[in-house]
């Protein structure tokens, strides 16, 4: 068996590179520590920042949804009094609705309440609201609803 000989540090002709680029590395570290500790805070404050502010966007939607469910409850319930009551209650539901697409649904669903219940004067603002209001190529486009819009011009 043939045995091999081991080399040490004084042996070698260059230093080991692995070692000189440690200990480049090192150095530069102890160099820019303080550049380096507020380079990672602002990078952490600025993540925190963004994740804080897309939790609270989430958590505004979630609301918005919880309205927009409330009210379609209203709509349904048979229990309910139909007429100017439900319409009410509605639009109290409607102000509370920050401005966005959630809005926008809730206001046809306003409408349609108002145009079931033969408003159709309130039934054609809101619809004629939504109208002017919602993005071509957005859900609340295509939502409107042609024949009521139609039928209130008539009316």
């Amino acid at each position: 068996m043939a045995q091999e000989t081991k080399l040490k540090r004084k042996d070698l002709k260059e230093p080991d590179q692995f070692l000189v680029a440690s200990n480049e590395f090192l150095d530069f570290l102890t160099r820019n520590k303080s550049v380096l500790i507020i380079l990672l805070v602002g990078i952490l404050a600025v993540g925190g920042g963004f994740l804080f502010a897309m939790y609270q966007k989430s958590s505004e939607r979630l609301r918005m949804e919880s309205l927009y469910f409330q009210m379609t409850q209203l709509v349904e319930d048979e229990k309910e009094p139909a007429g100017e009551q439900r319409i009410s209650k509605l639009k109290s539901l409607l102000e509370q609705f920050e401005e966005g697409d959630q809005k926008l649904r809730a206001r046809l669903l306003l409408a349609d309440s108002q145009y079931q219940n033969k408003y159709y004067d309130a039934a054609l603002t809101s619809f004629k609201l939504v109208l002017d209001q919602a993005q071509p190529g957005t859900i609340n486009f295509y939502m409107r609803s042609e024949e009521h819009t139609s039928e209130l011009q008539s009316h």
